[in-house]
């Protein structure tokens, strides 16, 4: 009964394998699609980064200035301001950080899935 399913079995697997040229092809779109999430990577870093440092000035002017005017109303709301502002380039690094980490997984995987059918490439040409 096992045998049975046998055909059926190697029908399907033989269906997902690529061929050479959809390999190559595949490899091509892997490394296209890296470099882009690189590129994107890249941009969001230089945007976290400004985003932070603009905020950071802009956050010790106004704790100055709110330091300077404690006793008044103006003084106390720069304070609160700029602790407020801390918090959009935080957020900013945070997702950085993640993309970068799903980046470097994603890359991982596609050299694990591009090498598996390498492997099954070699196996298939051994066996004819």
């Amino acid at each position: 009964m096992n045998d049975s399913h046998e055909p059926l079995r190697e029908g399907l697997l033989a269906q997902w394998e690529p061929s050479r040229s959809k390999l190559a092809l595949y490899r091509q779109e892997t490394q296209k699609m890296l470099a882009q999430n690189e590129k994107t990577l890249n941009l969001q870093k230089w945007y976290a980064g400004g985003t932070w440092t603009f905020v950071v000035l802009m956050g010790t002017l106004f704790l100055y200035l709110g330091g300077s005017r404690a006793d008044t109303p103006v003084g106390i709301w720069l304070g609160i301001v700029a602790i407020f502002f801390l918090i959009f380039p935080a957020v900013e690094l945070l997702k950085y950080f993640m993309n970068r980490n799903r980046v470097e997984i994603l890359k991982e995987i596609k050299g694990l899935e591009l090498r598996v059918m390498e492997l099954q490439e070699q196996l298939r040409a051994e066996k004819v």
